[in-house]
Formats: C-alpha cells, structure tokens, sequence
C-alpha cells in the first residue's frame, strides 16, 4: 500500500489564472487544442501554499515527536509483506491491544540524503492529515520514528486495488460502475484540492477498497507524491508515474490539475483496458505526452462508450491545463451526475443527533473514534449519504447543507435548534463537519446493536493500550490527543481541557473507583436510539426525491 514505482522527476513554476465555467471549459477544448502555455506564478498563491505546508509539516513533526520513544513493535505484530518499492515497504500487521488489523509503510532512513528524506515524510505525513476527514481519503492510525527508518500505520484495506477489486466482483464492469468510480476519485480530489494538496500519482495501484464486495469504499492512497499547492498553480520538482503523467508534468510542471488528467487515463484504461498514449518505453512515451496528444476514440471498443463518457473523458484529457475543468467542475458533468446518490436524511436521524447533541463533546470525540473503525456496507452507506449532502464536493458539510438535508425530515426544526445540532457535530469547532463528526452524529441509527458494541468495545482497547482491562484519566487524555489532535488543541488552547475531562472521566466512571471498565465505557456511551429505526429498510433515509418537492435542484 503505498509503495511507487517508476516515476519521473520535473521542475518548472507556472501558474494560471481563475478558472473558468464548464460551459467556458467545453468550448475552449474543443475549439483549441494548440500547446499549454507557461504562466508566471503568483507570489500571493504561492505564499498562501508556503503557509499551508508549513502548518502541515509542523503537524506532522509534532505527531512524530509525541511517539519518539515508543517502538512500534509495542504495539503491532508485523506479519505479510505485501508491496514494496525503493526504500518502502508495506506490511500487514495486527494491533496487540485491540487485534485490529493494520497495514504498516515502512521507509529506510537514507545515509546520503537523510535532511531530503526526511521532509518528503513530514510533507507526505502533512498532506495525510490534512486531507484525511474526506471519505475517501485513508486515516493515518499512527506514525513512528526510530534509528533505522519511518512507520506509517492505516487501516488494512481488504478490497485489494481497483482492477483486483473488479476481478474479486466477477462482474462486468459496466459504464456506470466507471462513473462511480471517476465520480468518487473526483469527489476526493475537489476536497484535496480546496485544501491546498494535489495528490500527483493517481493510478490504479493508488486507488484501493476497504473491503471486498460490492459494498467496498474506494479509497486513495500514497501521498507520498503530494505537494501543496493552489487550484490554478503549478510547481516545480512534482513527480508522478510516467504513463498517467500530464502534458505540463512532463515538460517539467504539475499542479492540481495533472491529477485531473490523471483521472483521465485511469478511465480509459478502466472501459477500454488499454493506456491511452503508451509507446515502447517510459522514455517515448514521455515525449509523446509532452506534446499534448489528443483522446482518439476509435476502434470497436471506443464503439460501445456513449457519448456523455467520452466527452468527459475528452475534458480531463485536454492537453491544456488552463482550460482543463477542475476536479469540482467535472462532478456536475451529466456522466458523473447521473449516478450521485439521491438520499436524504428520515426523520428518526433527526431525533438521533438530538440525542447525539446532548452529549458532552469528549463523548462525542469518543463516538467519532469508533466511528472511524467502520468498514463494508455499513461505512458504503454512510458515505453516500454524507457525499449527498456535500453540496459544493469541498468534503464538509456546513449549515446550509445541513439544513437542506434536514428540511423535509423535520419542517418544525427550528434555527435555534439546527445550529445546536450543527454546533454538536462540529466538534473541534472548524466551522464545519467532516465524515467523522457526521458518521458519529449517526452511528447508533446505522447499525445493529451489536454492531455498535463491538465497535465500543474496540474504541475502549484503543484507549486501554496497556490491556489492564480499565482505562484512567490519563488514558482519556491520550487517546483523545491521538484520536482527536484538533479537538485536543481547541481544548488545550481554550484552557478548559482539564475540566471537560475531569467531568467527563467522572460521568463515564459510574461506581466512582478512579479507574472506568468496559462495561462502565460501554454504558455510557450507548445513548438512546430512536424505536422507529427497526421499521426502516434504510436506516439513513429515503431518495431525495421522497423528501423534496418537485423541480428541488441537487
């Protein structure tokens, strides 16, 4: 997971000015196709990177440093080698504490370029936690550091990587699958994007599944490529895999809109099983693509795509980045939203994040962390819903899309009310809710009981990670700080951490003895669930259109 091979180095600054319409974008491409130009970079934008990746990697140093002496071995038993490339190598392995299974990265320290190593980790480490709430970005579970190198520990993706995920399925692989697919890689880039990060290695070996099945999530992985930098921006030094690079990548610039062509190829290659613009090596293949080669859809494959696909192809694979669409314009391309889910939330969801607001916010937190271990069919759901919702595919959800989500389900929810339950589910008070705050506002209505007390039970060895069968205060404290790092600070900085946590500990510890068992833990957090949810045959809701009136846009 994570471990790549056969990539090319570039360096060239360029930029390009605001972008335009799709419309504008349609019209552009198919009226020029000449070569990309070269733009003068902005210095506000690039002071504006400069920053983001400053905060990014000093968060990255800081969670390096909270675990200098600990060795990881502590904790995980390595057990399969699964990929390898250069200096990484992937790893299974199994939390002791709370037999959870992991995938480990492991990246050997270099004797000659020790200074240069080590902050391509700190970007790639930044870039993970930057982007990590978005659904289909992969959580960074831990990271350590030690004498011989780096480890970077994520859930085990179990779905395999997208072409072994097909095969698993032993289906066809219809168009509308593919749309699925491009719409969620899409949907991930426009929130990385917005935050400054572009990937720079989209392909299929980077784009894996939680789980088998139809139900597995996709997931991106391998930031180890990323760079910070602005929608519109170009920088120099970005590196990618040769066959999936980009006009401007091979002529020695790339930005956020090389992934977006990126995306492009990996959907040709997807419906027609072949790269478009290989040639006999990486090194011709390079050269043809730094003359900005054109999509041909001919042949008998080429046949059997509408229309509506090859246009959206032919979009992502314009040669020109400027005119290029971005990856939050392409989500409203008829192909991509013809398959977006049409959900929204019933009205016993509402009455659950009543619930959900009423606990205190270290039970929140303490939720979301259980949330975060859900897989399969029960996360798939989620994810549709809170994608849903995401209106402007930024990867949050703010008060407005909250609203609209809850109107129909609730048309007495007062303001006063809907900004209580907003306030609730924004737990470390950014001003908007991630996929982890929301799938806890909503855990207790999407599974089954049991279902929740297993993932309870995990939560609480999470915390106990010296399995004395208790958890103390300052276990609390810990597993909220590793869990929860923006909580904790927005806490820390308000001076009231020791406080919540003190009346928290004091609530979750029944009998009063110091120390809270899981049977102590369990009881407190399983809050009321609505009676009504038994009679859903989807516990988060009906189609949209069920709600809404008619002609509601979406």
């Amino acid at each position: 997971m994570g471990c790549s091979q056969s990539h090319l180095c570039v360096s060239t600054i360029s930029q390009q000015p605001g972008e335009p319409s799709l419309a504008g974008i349609n019209k552009s491409v198919n009226g020029s196709r000449s070569g990309f130009r070269q733009f003068t970079a902005d210095p506000a934008k690039a002071e504006e990177a400069a920053c983001i990746r400053a905060k990014a990697v000093a968060a990255a140093e800081k969670l390096l440093a909270a675990n200098k002496a600990v060795n990881y071995r502590d904790t995980y038993v390595r057990a399969t080698l699964v990929s390898y490339g250069g200096s990484c190598r992937v790893f299974t392995a199994v939390n002791k504490h709370t037999n959870r299974s992991v995938a480990i990265k492991t990246i050997a320290k270099s004797t000659k370029n020790a200074e240069l190593q080590r902050a391509r980790v700190l970007q790639e480490i930044g870039a993970m936690l930057r982007v990590q709430h978005h659904p289909h970005a992969v959580k960074l579970l831990d990271v350590f550091e030690d004498s011989k190198g780096y480890q970077l520990v994520m859930p085990l993706l179990k779905g395999g990587e997208l072409f072994e995920h097909v095969a698993s399925r032993r289906a066809t692989l219809t168009e509308a699958t593919a749309a699925t697919m491009a719409r969620s890689l899409l949907q991930y880039l426009a929130h990385a994007h917005g935050l400054g990060v572009a990937h720079m290695d989209i392909k299929p070996e980077n784009i894996m599944f939680d789980c088998e099945g139809p139900s597995g999530a996709l997931k991106v992985i391998d930031l180890g490529s990323a760079e910070f930098v602005l929608q519109g921006e170009e920088v120099p030094h970005a590196f990618g895999t040769v066959r999936y690079s980009s006009p401007e990548m091979a002529a020695h610039s790339a930005g956020p809109a090389s992934d977006v062509w990126s995306v492009g190829v990996v959907l040709c290659q997807v419906l027609t099983g072949r790269v478009p613009f290989l040639k006999d090596n990486d090194v011709e293949t390079l050269a043809y693509i730094k003359k900005g080669p054109e999509v041909k859809f001919s042949g008998s494959t080429w046949r059997s795509i509408s229309e509506p696909a090859k246009d959206c192809i032919r979009l992502m694979l314009c040669p020109q980045p400027q005119q290029r669409p971005s990856a939050s314009q392409l989500l409203s391309h008829p192909w991509l939203a013809a398959v977006a889910p049409q959900t929204a939330i019933a009205p016993h969801i509402v009455h659950q994040l009543q619930l959900f607001a009423g606990l205190s916010r270290a039970r929140r937190v303490m939720l979301g962390v259980a949330a975060n271990s859900i897989s399969g069919s029960e996360a798939s759901m989620m994810v549709k819903h809170f994608l849903a919702f995401d209106r402007d595919f930024n990867g949050t959800l703010d008060l407005q899309e909250l609203a609209l989500a809850t109107k129909q389900a609730a048309p007495d929810l007062s303001e006063r009310e809907l900004q209580r339950l907003f306030t609730a589910l924004d737990v470390d008070n950014t001003g908007s809710v991630d996929a982890q705050e929301f799938f806890a506002g909503v855990l207790q209505v999407a599974l089954q009981p049991h279902q929740t007390r297993t993932l309870l039970e995990a939560s609480f060895k999470s915390l106990d990670r010296a399995s004395k069968g208790h958890i103390t205060k300052a276990d609390l404290t810990e597993g909220l700080r590793i869990a929860s790092p923006g909580v904790f600070e927005a806490l820390h900085s308000s001076g009231s951490l020791e406080s919540e946590l003190d009346e928290e500990f004091a609530a979750l510890d029944a009998n009063g003895d110091g120390v809270v068992t899981l049977e102590e833990f369990r009881a407190a957090l399983s809050c009321p669930v609505p009676a009504v949810r038994q009679q859903q045959p989807s516990p988060l809701g009906r189609p949209l259109d069920a709600w809404l009136p008619a002609g509601t846009a979406w």
